[in-house]
């Protein structure tokens, strides 16, 4: 295995944990407010957005820390176990021909983030 692919892979694994932090984080507003049949998708722009919100209100009050990193991997950690029921009954790794495609896809954009072009 060359080390491009293991950057690749680096890449591929980090926006895998990062996509399901804001998966778990989508979970809760969904369950906080009363949407609980979403889509992946939607919970995951879901769970971004709110992400975002709260980082940039949390910013003017101290700066973006380990702490608060922590925190929000704990939060959409969280998340993913409170709303597991729902996020494996979304299925997306239960067919991995539909999955195929986006890893492929996924893969094809991190190669140039490794500086292998």
């Amino acid at each position: 295995m060359t080390m491009t692919t293991l950057y690749v892979l680096a890449i591929l694994g980090i926006w895998l944990v990062a996509a399901s932090l804001f998966v778990g984080v989508g979970l809760l507003v969904a369950r906080a407010t009363g949407f609980r049949d979403g889509p992946l998708p939607l919970l995951f722009w879901l769970g971004w957005a709110t992400t975002i919100v709260l980082l940039q209100l949390l910013h003017f009050f101290r700066p973006i820390d380990n702490i608060v990193q922590t925190a929000f991997i704990g939060i959409g950690a969280a998340g993913l176990v409170i709303g597991r029921r729902q996020w494996t009954s979304i299925g997306f790794f239960s067919n991995w021909s539909r999955s195929a495609v986006p890893i492929a896809v996924t893969m094809v954009i991190a190669n140039p983030a490794s500086e292998a072009w």
